[in-house]
């Protein structure tokens, strides 16, 4: 008997320590508008947000939003477009502008294509969607859009500054992004040439602290808007000290006015790891696709392409002034057609680092495809296919127009990233080594390697670059793109 007790006590406290995570709450928005009403009988996404940040019912009617538990609940959105509508800049309290999450919470649409949260509700008054300022929170959206949110400009603002974030601002909070789409969202604008500087930064998401985990979504055509002065930071994403991962995603298309990091920038304390994705398109005075400053950078089976830089780094400028960075990675990058030069890394004298490249193609880009500063330089690993200014290593191609022969920028199989395919002339057909990485896939997924007929392997038969060729037929619509950078 005391032992059958002494088990069902046990069983008891094991029930005790894991009925949080069963009793987490589920909310179902069944309106798409923005509303604060106790007794309409209906649960918008704002009343939804604020049931569990208080863990109270939005109303006793039927219909209304049930309690959360403040146990990472999950508010369920159904297909539709949800227009935040209750305009209130710089309000913290979930009562207008943009939505104030409080508690952990998983925000759950019914696919990236089909439920959009829309700020465009607000006008004149602008707001970002998101806001995110209590730390430690978990914070996961999956399957939904996010578009149209403007962060407060300095006009507008209590700070006297444009504002981070145009769709999502985040303080030291752990945020997933699982098939999500950020398209068209911009940071606050500043004022003009005036000093201390006043643009907003993270056109499509600002975060400091905490980790950001971007998974099989796509950030797009998003912007900061400079000052005049050139102080505006990541059109796309910008993190300071955060662990930032971005995994078979698209950072495509977005924009800083003259400032730093078209694409992503990746400020003091972050460190950026970049596998099976691809950053094309995007503008940035210095550092087109990627702006690094932070702890560590590593990038593979990835595309950077056709980003435009005006100074520095049209595909990547990584900066590294401390011996507390390391030296950032690119294994099996196609880096190739960016407007400025390829790679941009500055090293300070006192650390003297390198950039570590393996298996990548470095070529075709319209300035120096590799620019080393100060104590910097270029450390191959190997079988990589290099444009002139690249310092070549063993096992290393030169790139030239007769031997590089990609094709042209396409999307994956699986529409997530974009990808050049090398033909089956390029001089990236089973040139790299696949042991050498310790990579059996490629951006796409594809099994590495696949070994195209009628050309000898140099190695173990994989493809240099992002994308390993399968099919040498009917692989990119014949060979009219030969050469195509």
């Amino acid at each position: 008997m005391l032992q059958r007790i002494a088990m069902l006590a046990g069983a008891l406290a094991a029930a005790a320590l894991i009925s949080p995570a069963v009793m987490a709450a589920s909310i179902t928005v069944n309106t798409t508008t923005d509303v604060v009403n106790a007794s309409d009988g209906a649960c918008s996404l704002r009343e939804a947000i604020s049931a569990v940040n208080t863990a109270t019912p939005s109303g006793s009617a039927a219909g209304e939003c049930s309690a959360g538990d403040g146990n990472a609940d999950t508010v369920v959105l159904a297909a539709g477009t949800y227009t935040l509508s209750l305009a209130g800049a710089d309000e913290d309290g979930n009562a207008a502008g943009d939505l104030d999450v409080l508690a952990s919470v998983v925000l759950q649409g019914a696919g990236m294509d089909q439920t959009t949260i829309d700020a465009a509700g607000f006008g004149a008054s602008n707001d970002r969607a998101l806001d995110i300022p209590a730390t430690g929170l978990l914070v996961s959206l999956e399957d939904l859009a996010i578009t149209n949110g403007h962060a407060p400009d300095a006009s507008q603002s209590s700070t006297g500054t444009g504002e981070d974030g145009g769709a999502i601002r985040v303080q030291s909070a752990n945020v997933s992004l699982v098939s999500v789409a950020l398209r068209n969202n911009q940071a606050g604008a500043g004022t003009v040439d005036t000093f201390p500087l006043t643009s907003g930064n993270g056109g499509a998401i600002a975060i400091s602290g905490g980790q950001l985990t971007v998974e099989r979504s796509v950030v797009a055509a998003n912007s900061c808007v400079t000052s005049g002065l050139g102080s505006d930071m990541g059109g796309g994403i910008y993190a300071l000290a955060t662990a930032v991962s971005i995994s078979r995603s698209s950072i495509e298309n977005n924009t800083v006015d003259g400032g730093s990091g078209g694409g992503i920038y990746c400020g003091s304390g972050c460190g950026l790891d970049v596998r099976q994705a691809s950053i094309t398109g995007n503008t940035a005075g210095a550092g087109g696709g990627i702006y690094m400053l932070g702890d560590a950078l590593v990038i593979a089976n990835t595309t950077l392409a056709q980003n435009v830089g005006y100074t520095f780094g049209a595909g990547a400028y990584v900066v590294q002034q401390t011996a507390q960075q390391a030296d950032p990675r690119f294994d099996f990058v196609t880096l190739v057609a960016n407007q400025g030069d390829g790679i941009s890394f500055y090293s300070a004298a006192s650390v003297a680092g390198s950039v570590l490249l393996r298996n990548s193609v470095v070529a075709g880009n319209s300035g120096d495809d590799c620019v080393m500063t100060a104590s910097g330089s270029l450390a191959s690993q190997g079988y990589n296919l290099l444009g002139a200014t690249c310092a070549a290593g063993s096992n290393d191609v030169a790139a030239s127009l007769n031997n590089l022969h990609l094709g042209p920028l396409i999307l994956d199989d699986q529409g997530l990233t974009w990808v050049k395919l090398p033909g089956p002339t390029s001089a990236a057909i089973n040139a790299g080594n696949c042991a050498a990485s310790a990579l059996n896939v490629d951006q796409r997924t594809t099994a590495r390697p696949q070994g195209v007929p009628r050309v000898i392997n140099k190695f173990d038969g994989c493809d240099i670059g992002a994308a390993e060729l399968g099919d040498d037929i009917f692989w990119d619509d014949f060979e009219d793109h030969a050469g195509a950078g």
